[in-house]
């Protein structure tokens, strides 16, 4: 393989679809970015996949189901304004994210991805809300 796109694509961190490990530590070896193009039908097993595992990570028997807790609490926190408004800010659709990663912190056994995905949506409603206010 040269030294053209498709070997630039291939050292960034992304997962190769066919192993799942880093593209440039890739089992499979499977580079070209064609190769990793995945199709609907690809896309639907591994977020099936992704369902299943999901439930042992969240102890949910039927799958991670975090959305209606998050929605109830974000509701209750910014419900009055966005109805006085008509319409959520962009800053209060950051914090939905963020009381979902809270919700889903809350469930099961630890798993960082909760915790660092929520400061940076944090950090995002911070900003959108700084801009807001200029």
């Amino acid at each position: 393989m040269t030294d053209g796109p498709h070997l630039a694509q291939a050292s960034r961190a992304e997962p190769c679809f066919a192993c799942g490990d880093p593209l440039d530590e890739c089992a499979c070896d499977a580079r070209d970015a064609a190769a990793q193009a995945p199709d609907a039908r690809d896309i639907l097993i591994r977020a099936a996949d992704e369902i299943e595992a999901r439930a042992t990570l969240r102890d949910c028997p039927g799958g991670e189901r975090s959305m209606a807790k998050a929605m109830q609490a974000w509701w209750l926190i910014y419900g009055d304004n966005i109805r006085s408004r008509g319409e959520p800010t962009e800053a209060e659709a950051w914090e939905l994210q963020s009381i979902l990663k809270k919700v889903r912190g809350a469930q099961g056994a630890y798993h960082a991805d909760d915790y660092v995905d929520d400061v940076g949506y944090c950090a995002l409603a911070a900003e959108a809300a700084a801009r807001a206010a200029r």
